[in-house]
């Protein structure tokens, strides 16, 4: 009875907790709609024809009255390429198939179809209809982060940990303000998570098939993926080799499927986008690695202080932090992660803003967080005296508020979008990336930093 009760409980606390998040995330009014361009029409192109092709929504001379980013050289927006004589969205196409059985439930509730009865694409449905999509999305992730929490903590430590990954992290800054593909790929991790975890607490069996099946839509939605998805493959071995055998026999029938696809259509092993490790250079971690963790308009531990705060909490209980094998899996995972974006020529995430590529990291710091928050609810050692415990509550609640003032100001100043204006070049970029004055989080918090003089016509080329 008091378990029926509890569950009960908790089904009507997850309830308000979603209206919550999305009530506060359709309302926050900045939007994102930079890589996610033309993805909408890609979604409702796919639904309608069951295919990628979409030759027939750019008729001769268009131009960027209507289709926006344009190339004049090539005649179409960066978001497009041709390939053997066909035009195909330029960004992974897991978000496409993902978003496009949302697009009649969009439909019904008054956004814009991004196609035209003239089969053009209409550019207001990105700007009216991707906001609402996107925070809907990334509120089922939250939801996935208090089911997560539910597994091993009381209702009240789910809660406030659920509220603080939906407000105090990029899932309210970057996640919910447009399509990336970073705000599928959350949802996707967080069940991975769960499922793991619910595993380990409830010695519920894992389901290697069903597992590989989310983990291969995690890289059909996300390339850098990869190094997420080899550390939860790395886990499943070191439990089960039988179920790492059969995950990984699954995750390579969905590969070869990949491959065979990606030849057909564009005749190269993956599609081009994922083709792009000549950008991954090991002379960018220099100032990759402290530009992704410690810039203050990049960086991880100034936007979401939580981590830092985490990692301390996982130092204090790693002699008695159980499961180890997730918790070491998922270090490894992070740091791959983190090295590999480090590489990148263009670390600092393009036009968005905040820590935006470690976007793809909430999830499994959530779970981490879990973990590490129910050792320290296990522990018995006497040591750990009353004050320190008392320190550690003010330094979380102090993070987590910390990290809701910066990842608000994403989230409601446009001052802080317009931030990414200036320089006039990219290329200055990563040295700005270290200005404190002027940094992001500042100009977003107090507008009137932000430069008056108008920036030249300016198209980033934003680097996914």
């Amino acid at each position: 009875m008091l378990s029926q009760e509890a569950s009960c409980n908790s089904v009507v606390v997850a309830g308000l907790l979603w209206l919550f998040v999305l009530f506060i995330y359709i309302a926050s009014p900045v939007s994102q709609v930079s890589d996610s361009k033309y993805m909408l029409l890609a979604s409702e192109h796919f639904l309608a024809h069951g295919n990628f092709e979409l030759d027939q929504h750019f008729p001769p001379f268009v131009d960027d009255t209507g289709y926006p980013s344009m190339r004049p050289e090539r005649g179409l927006p960066r978001h497009v390429v041709r390939i053997k004589g066909h035009l195909y969205y330029k960004y992974p196409l897991g978000s496409v198939v993902l978003t496009a059985p949302l697009m009649p439930v969009a439909w019904r509730l008054g956004a814009p179809r991004a196609i035209e009865p003239d089969g053009r694409y209409n550019r207001r449905s990105d700007h009216v209809a991707q906001r609402p999509l996107a925070s809907f999305v990334t509120s089922i992730a939250v939801l996935l982060v208090f089911a997560l929490a539910t597994l091993c903590l009381p209702l009240p430590q789910s809660f406030l940990l659920a509220l603080c990954a939906a407000l105090g992290t990029q899932l309210w800054s970057t996640a919910s303000r447009g399509l990336w593909s970073h705000t599928w790929l959350v949802v996707l991790l967080g069940v991975v998570g769960w499922h793991v975890l619910r595993h380990e607490i409830r010695g519920t069996p894992l389901r290697p098939v069903l597992l590989a099946t989310v983990l291969s839509a995690c890289f059909f939605v996300r390339p850098t993926s990869a190094y997420l998805i080899l550390a939860f493959t790395l886990y499943v071995w070191i439990r089960s080799r039988r179920d790492g055998l059969v995950l990984s026999l699954t995750g390579a029938v969905w590969t070869s499927a990949f491959v065979a696809f990606s030849l057909s259509h564009f005749g190269t092993f993956m599609p081009p986008y994922y083709l792009k490790v000549e950008e991954l250079r090991a002379i960018n971690l220099i100032i990759g690695i402290p530009g992704q963790w410690l810039s203050p308009s990049r960086g991880l531990l100034v936007f979401v202080p939580l981590v830092g705060w985490l990692g301390w909490l996982g130092f204090r209980v790693r002699t008695t932090v159980a499961p180890r094998a997730l918790v070491l899996s998922m270090l490894a995972g992070i740091v791959a992660y983190s090295l590999s974006m480090g590489a990148f020529e263009s670390w600092w995430g393009g036009y968005s803003y905040g820590p935006r590529f470690q976007t793809d990291l909430v999830p499994v710091f959530a779970l981490l967080a879990v973990i590490f928050v129910h050792a320290a609810g296990q522990r018995r050692d006497r040591s750990v005296a009353r004050p320190l415990r008392r320190a550690e509550c003010i330094a979380m609640l102090v993070a987590a508020g910390i990290g809701v003032v910066l990842n608000g100001a994403g989230a409601w100043s446009e001052a802080g979008q317009d931030w990414n204006k200036y320089p006039q070049s990219l290329h200055d970029q990563p040295a700005r990336a270290f200005d404190i004055a002027h940094s992001q989080f500042m100009v977003a918090l107090f507008p009137s930093l932000l430069e008056r003089e108008a920036p030249l016509p300016h198209d980033p080329s934003v680097q996914d």
